[in-house]
């Protein structure tokens, strides 16, 4: 396949379109080929501005979140039982976490995952097979419904922690992209306008977003940090304290906190965006 295809369709393709579009080889040929076809009115000529708009991939929302009060039991115990699978799954990647028992035969010096519940002034691990009350480290701050692991000692019911493990993200470098995104605001130049609602996942030529949406001052009073400090605490919990259905089972190439004003920064590989009134990130940028 080559650039006569486009030339058969009517159009002139001007040598700096052309160049860009044989760069990508039969598979950029025919991806304008298969744009233009589609378009309503076919332009005379094709320069290299349009050449790089429809070269772009598209953006796909790829799950969301929705809140909702009509589930039943039966789906509300699968979807938590899904998040602990989950986050179980990512804990035990660690070295600490390998050799992990049950809490219903926990005894002794042991690991284990557990998700946290409180019971009073107590704080509890529980999993499927049991609970036993959690004394924590020094200066450990667990939530209601993280899942963490834990290496301690287990004796009467009490697991007394040496040391909290996060699922954490891996470490990774900060992937470019291709093109502009516009989270909420005008699309000014952006290449893809996202009005987000709540929180949903994106993909974007392999590059994954995750927006979402929270009490960003409420988080960051019960977790003791700063307010830009919230979005890294949920990437290393993989949850977004929205349980049972917000696990951060694949790491993101980038984290939009909307409502959050926030400098730019990142986080093993994760970039984070605050987004108070819309932004535009440059998905070809590395930080």
């Amino acid at each position: 396949m080559s650039l006569e295809r486009v030339q058969a369709m009517g159009i002139l393709v001007e040598p700096e379109a052309a160049v860009l579009i044989e760069n990508g080889g039969e598979a950029a040929v025919k991806r304008i080929v298969d744009k233009l076809a589609g378009m309503p009115g076919k332009p005379l000529s094709l320069d290299k501005a349009m050449a790089r708009k429809l070269l772009l991939p598209d953006a796909k929302r790829t799950k969301r979140i929705e809140q909702s009060g009509q589930q039943g039991i039966g789906d509300l115990v699968a979807a938590w039982g899904e998040r602990f699978s989950i986050i179980q799954r990512l804990l035990m990647r660690r070295p600490e976490l390998t050799n992990v028992v049950s809490l219903g035969s926990a005894a002794g010096q042991c690991a284990v995952i557990g998700q946290v519940r409180t019971n009073g002034m107590k704080v509890e691990l529980e999993d499927p097979t049991g609970a036993v009350e959690l004394v924590l480290p020094h200066s450990a701050v667990v939530l209601p419904d993280d899942v963490i692991g834990v290496v301690g000692r287990c004796e009467a019911g009490v697991l007394r922690a040496d040391n909290i493990m996060w699922p954490d993200m891996p470490l990774r470098a900060v992937a470019a992209g291709q093109g502009k995104v516009m989270i909420g605001g005008s699309a000014g130049d952006a290449d893809w306008r996202i009005e987000p609602a709540g929180t949903e996942w994106w993909e974007i030529g392999g590059t994954r977003l995750l927006i979402h949406r929270a009490d960003w001052a409420a988080l960051a009073e019960k977790l003791n940090v700063k307010l830009d400090e919230v979005p890294v605490e949920m990437l290393k919990r993989r949850h977004m304290f929205r349980p049972p259905c917000d696990a951060i089972e694949n790491a993101p190439d980038v984290f939009i906190a909307v409502g959050l004003d926030m400098p730019s920064t990142s986080y093993k590989g994760t970039r984070i965006v605050g987004s108070k009134e819309g932004v535009l990130i440059d998905l070809e940028a590395t930080r």
